[in-house]
């Protein structure tokens, strides 16, 4: 018999992202904060604040990105061992 799959309700899986695109969404947000760090080490003394604008809201998008790929990683492990999945399935947190 095959371990019980782990799933959002209706055994849809619309909305759900795989978890290797939300460790790649971590990897792009922190590459967006490396973007931040290079302008605002290059912007010393040309336009002050204003050169440093883009950077920030790049650097703003990566927090942003970072903080929703944890997120979603952290309901999709919470809500498949909630759903009292067992197996590979659970583990490797697949709906």
């Amino acid at each position: 018999m095959p371990a019980p799959r782990c799933s959002s309700g209706g055994g849809s899986n619309f909305g759900r992202s795989p978890r290797w695109l939300l460790l790649l969404g971590i990897v792009v947000g922190l590459w967006y904060l490396a973007i931040l760090g290079m302008v605002l080490k290059g912007s010393g003394g040309h336009r002050g604040a204003m050169s440093a604008l883009p950077g920030i809201v790049i650097g703003t998008i990566g927090v942003l990105t970072i903080g929703g790929c944890i997120t979603a990683l952290v309901s999709r492990t919470t809500k498949c061992f909630d759903s009292s999945c067992s197996g590979s399935n659970a583990r490797d947190g697949l709906p």
